[in-house]
């Protein structure tokens, strides 16, 4: 859920980019999005919050609550990326540079 934040971000980056002055103001949003989502999962995976979140959120058996437990702590920089990748995404929209991201895709499903 926290990722979509990040996902969502690239429609934003390609309707705001053009107007004066909004790379800036969107990259100081870019590191404030980035970092928040990132501190909201470090925060749940640093506490009592994803056992809970696990077990009566996601209805998970008890032993998949500590391997997800566990996991947490892989993804926490996931939501950062996902923002960043946005950036990215955005911008190359923004220069009409879409065949590189149809080629990231190629080579994300190859590998």
């Amino acid at each position: 859920m926290l990722r979509c934040l990040g996902m969502a971000y690239n429609e934003v980056v390609v309707a705001l980019l053009g107007r004066p002055g909004a790379r800036r103001a969107l990259m100081r949003f870019n590191v404030m999005l980035a970092t928040a989502t990132s501190t909201v999962l470090f925060l749940m995976a640093a506490t009592p919050l994803s056992t809970l979140w696990f077990s009566r959120v996601a209805f998970l058996k008890e032993s998949l609550v500590e391997l997800a437990d566990h996991g947490i702590w892989i993804v926490v920089f996931l939501p950062a990326l996902a923002v960043f990748q946005s950036w990215f995404q955005g911008n190359l929209l923004h220069i009409r540079r879409t065949g590189v991201i149809t080629e990231s895709v190629v080579a994300l499903l190859a590998t």
